[in-house]
């Protein structure tokens, strides 16, 4: 088990969250990184709130975000993603309320709110553009040009890309996501982080320990998930149940007012039933006659 560990550690790049989020607390490789995505020079961060969860009420669900970092002006959400199979887009909003709840529960009024940036680092397409990066603002639909200016940017970056106004530097860190190094100087220093990050024992054993853990809260809910069905399946199965015992106390009364002589219309009136549901029994009964043989019937009504 500990050799299987060893191997997929070894085999980590930066596009693993754990790999990613270590590089990020890298001062100097963060407001880099940073700098590069929004276009923007970021020359200061903040660590205090790193890998943050936020719980607006303490009832509610909270939120892990992948490297939660404020910098002078701004406060940035960033967050590696491999697999599209989540709805990013939403997510992203979400994102947004929260860090904003978050701000105006510390005391933050909102004509200073921070403005906020949150990023995708995704290793696909997510809108099939093919650009290397997507930056989303508000914007007015009737007025060209005329922006809300609220302070909420959010930016899906796509290491596939292949147009697009970016970087140098920021081409070489998509690039290094994917595990393609160059001799270039920026491409060196991210292997070089890399490297260091899964030289540490100490990282190693925390990363470890998260994989047992993660691995643990999957078995918990495949067992739970199994349990659900099990209990879906029992009160499905008592729902069928009892719409077949109403079903066949229906057939028992129509085909003994059949053997009374009374006409369709009659019964369905009598049993507040239609008439095509009176007479799709009595067509299946005649099979039957004269001894009205319920179970064949409710069998064959089932079909």
């Amino acid at each position: 088990m500990e050799g299987v560990f060893l191997q997929k550690w070894e085999q980590l790049g930066l596009s693993d969250n754990f790999i990613f989020q270590k590089a990020m607390m890298n001062e100097r490789l963060c407001t880099k990184i940073l700098t590069e995505i929004i276009g923007v020079e970021v020359s200061k961060v903040e660590y205090k709130d790193y890998e943050k969860t936020i719980s607006i009420r303490s009832d509610a669900k909270g939120i892990r975000l992948d490297a939660y970092i404020k910098g002078e002006d701004a406060v940035y959400s960033v967050e590696m993603q491999n697999l599209n199979i989540d709805n990013l887009k939403k997510r992203s909003r979400y994102y947004h309320d929260l860090i904003d709840l978050d701000l105006l529960e510390k005391g933050c009024r909102y004509k200073n709110l921070n403005n906020t940036y949150v990023i995708f680092i995704c290793d696909f397409d997510l809108f099939g553009e093919e650009q290397y990066k997507y930056t989303f603002t508000s914007k007015c639909e009737e007025v060209e040009g005329l922006y809300l200016n609220e302070g909420r940017t959010t930016i899906f970056m796509n290491t596939k890309g292949k147009m697009g106004n970016i970087s140098e530097d920021c081409k070489i860190f998509l690039r290094a996501v994917r595990s393609q190094f160059t001799d270039d100087s920026f491409s060196v220093i991210l292997k070089s982080e890399v490297e260091r990050i899964k030289s540490s024992t100490e990282w190693r054993t925390e990363y470890m320990r998260l994989s047992e853990w993660l691995e643990d809260e999957k078995e918990l809910a495949r067992e739970e998930g199994m349990k659900e069905g099990m209990r879906a399946g029992i009160e499905e199965g008592r729902r069928v149940g009892r719409q077949a015992g109403m079903e066949e106390f229906l057939i028992s009364l129509v085909c003994k007012k059949l053997s009374k002589g009374e006409s369709c219309e009659q019964i369905a009136q009598q049993l507040e039933e239609s008439v095509d549901a009176v007479a799709k029994i009595k067509k299946l009964a005649e099979e039957t006659v004269p001894k009205y043989d319920i179970g064949k019937i409710l069998e064959k009504i089932s079909e």
